[in-house]
């Protein structure tokens, strides 16, 4: 929405705020250093700069479209645990390559260090 700093300060505070991953504190950095950063006011590069993010949004809604896709043929019993979704639950089972090297919950606890009381590994 507010492609160079110059959009920025135009907006103001009350603008900014709406946007709702902005923070009060983040949003009065951001103005702060506003009048002092490099951007660019040509409109040509504004919709380019916005076009370039929009195609990079395009793409990862893809890419997660392509995980959500894989975990569900996997139909790993990951994504049941609460708090682990398709994407979350994808990075685990990247990251332990293989459920079945682990001979029990504990070893698989260890591994991942949410017990320091174990100290196994799969």
């Amino acid at each position: 929405r507010y492609p160079n700093p110059q959009k920025r300060i135009e907006a103001g505070f009350d603008k900014l705020i709406e946007i709702k991953r902005l923070t009060a504190s983040k949003i009065q950095d951001i103005l702060s250093v506003a009048p002092r950063s490099i951007g660019t006011t040509s409109p040509a590069r504004e919709f380019e700069i916005i076009e370039i993010i929009k195609h990079y949004k395009r793409l990862i809604d893809k890419a997660e479209t392509c995980v959500n896709d894989l975990m569900a043929e996997f139909n790993s019993v990951i994504t049941t645990v609460t708090g682990i979704g398709g994407r979350l639950g994808a990075v685990i089972l990247a990251e332990i390559r293989n459920i079945h090297a682990f001979d029990n919950p504990a070893q698989l606890q260890a591994f991942a260090g949410l017990d320091s009381s174990i100290y196994q590994s799969g």
